[in-house]
């Protein structure tokens, strides 16, 4: 059975880097001039990917010129790896597992530093008021109203509920997090977490290439998956659970890939309890089962589990906690009420996929399979992605940001895409006459390399560069402190994770999409621009600023610049 998915492994005795020098020393001594010539292209080969997107737009001129350069470069450093006599590379098995763990570690210390950053900065994400909310659900379920978060809670249900049950289904993320969230109070708690379990996901992969194909190759494919670019703008964005399911999910990959069949179960059992819809990604492992080489037990494993753990959430333990209401998810997934109404209309018609392609999602096709090489396309083992990528397409014709390639939804796609990146690489390898370890690091690192950096420029220009909004961050602090603790406030998606620690909570931007908020303070940003971006909704905010500035209800009670600190006249400041 461990056969079925890869190569034989090595014995327990053996060491990796043992291994790829005995499958150096299998293949000729010096590769044929059609493989030479092979690794020569992959550079190439990559920038013409990267060209290929001026078919949509023309691309930058200068950052073309800068992307040919480094081709070039690549070019050259691939045909110094195919002359030389294998030094270099013996030297980099020698010292991967060092290199791959500093390599994580750097990662983890940058995200982190970027999370600080943003935080007392306010360059935080537009999407902030996930990590309020999850900040939110773990201070009120520590102060006895378990998994209760109005943030979110009363807004995107109609009726309101109660229970984060009601959206997610996370007994694994909820239950690790509480501990570390009672000990650190503090939404930064949430994103260091979040830092730390997305730079360490790159090591079960580095295990993965390196008993695979070699250990110069497992730090190649640590690069790939640091450098993507889905990864890379999840560092700098709000908290959410999705964020922690990389990790688990690639041990499980690696369990798969070895046909270690318990493993894969103990990590599949983790991975789904990071949150329900992770199920959709798992369910890869059915669909590459099945097409590889299908076995019953692998089938069954791989599609059953996901699909009954799926359906119990949906179909059971949510509608028990939504009621009879209908959530803002059925209206944007177009489906009707009740609980086939998504799959009902996911089902009706192929037509879906061609309202996705229009909406964005030949775009993110595109940004996935860039940031891999187009590897995936190369061998079965890239049918693990395609739940993930069906559902993702899926969501794109009508939920905002969907399609885009560097959102969360991209995140667990991009995963199953490197994985099968590393696979099909080693697979590969097998057939290159010359050193392996050659081929791999060409077909992980070169070939894909234009991709990473375009997606990299990207990730920093779209997210981190784009939530610098010139947030006066003393002024918005002292703002934020004259609100006491445990009153009822509602305040920009800026502010929302300072203000998080309290039992009622309200986003301004989507004030009128509460069912009647009593709200004793509010925090106000007179510039609407770094409010909303939507001309509408800016000059609605206006108004609203206008007519609360101007109620006879509320008074001010502090102001500095742009800010300041309503509250409803009668509430004793406590």
């Amino acid at each position: 059975m461990t056969q079925q998915f890869s190569e034989p492994l090595p014995s327990p005795q053996t060491r990796p880097g043992q291994v790829a020098s005995e499958r150096r020393h299998l293949s000729a001594t010096a590769p044929s001039p059609w493989n030479t010539r092979l690794v020569l292209m992959m550079p190439l080969a990559g920038y013409a990917l990267f060209m290929t997107k001026s078919v949509a737009a023309p691309p930058n001129t200068t950052w073309a010129l800068l992307l040919l350069l480094w081709t070039i470069t690549a070019t050259l450093a691939a045909w110094r790896l195919t002359r030389v006599d294998g030094w270099f590379l013996d030297r980099l098995d020698r010292h991967a597992t060092g290199i791959a763990a500093g390599l994580i570690a750097l990662a983890a210390v940058a995200f982190v530093a970027v999370s600080v950053w943003q935080a007392r900065s306010l360059a935080m994400s537009v999407y902030a008021e996930d990590t309020a909310y999850y900040s939110q659900v773990l201070w009120n379920t520590l102060h006895g109203n378990l998994l209760s978060g109005s943030v979110q809670q009363e807004r995107l249900y109609s009726p309101p509920v109660s229970s984060d049950l009601a959206l997610h289904v996370a007994p694994i993320s909820l239950g690790l997090l509480l501990p570390a969230y009672a000990l650190f109070p503090h939404f930064l708690t949430l994103l260091i977490i979040r830092d730390v379990a997305l730079a360490a996901a790159a090591w079960p992969l580095f295990l993965l290439a390196r008993e695979r194909v070699g250990a110069g190759a497992g730090v190649a494919a640590v690069v790939l998956y640091l450098g993507n670019a889905a990864v890379l703008a999840q560092g700098f964005e709000s908290f959410t659970l999705l964020h922690l399911a990389p990790l688990p999910f690639f041990w499980a990959f690696r369990a798969f890939a070895q046909g270690n069949f318990r493993m894969f179960l103990l990590f599949t059992a983790i991975t789904l309890g990071v949150r329900e819809d992770v199920a959709i990604p798992v369910a890869g492992f059915g669909v590459w089962a099945l097409g590889a080489r299908p076995r019953l037990r692998w089938v069954a494993a791989g599609l059953g589990i996901p699909a009954v753990w799926w359906a119990v959430v949906t179909l059971a333990i949510q509608p028990v906690f939504r009621g009879p209401g209908k959530s803002v998810f059925d209206v944007l997934a177009g489906g009707a009420g009740g609980p086939f109404g998504l799959y009902g209309s996911m089902l009706a018609g192929p037509s879906w996929i061609v309202e996705s392609l229009q909406a964005g999602g030949a775009h993110l096709l595109y940004g996935l399979l860039r940031s891999v090489g187009f590897v995936p396309v190369l061998g079965l083992e890239g049918l693990v992605a395609v739940p993930g990528v069906a559902a993702t397409l899926f969501a794109a014709r009508t939920l905002f940001g969907a399609g885009d390639p560097l959102s969360r939804f991209a995140l667990l796609p991009a995963c199953a895409l490197v994985g099968a990146a590393v696979v099909i690489t080693s697979r590969l390898a097998r057939r290159y006459r010359g050193d392996t370890r050659v081929f791999a690091v060409a077909m992980l690192l070169l070939l894909p390399s234009v991709g990473l950096l375009d997606g990299a420029k990207d990730a920093v220009q779209e997210r981190l560069l784009g939530y610098i909004d010139g947030h006066d961050a003393a002024a918005l602090s002292e703002a934020v402190a004259q609100v006491p603790d445990g009153a009822p406030v509602a305040a920009p998606i800026i502010a929302l994770p300072a203000l998080s620690k309290r039992p009622r909570l309200f986003t301004l931007q989507y004030l009128d999409a509460y069912p009647a908020p009593r709200v004793e303070y509010f925090l106000l940003d007179r510039r609407p621009d770094r409010v909303w971006r939507n001309p509408a909704r800016r000059d609605r905010y206006a108004a609203l600023v206008d007519e609360l500035t101007r109620s006879p209800d509320y008074e001010r009670v502090w102001e500095r610049g742009d800010y300041l600190v309503l509250r409803r006249r009668g509430e004793a400041a406590t």
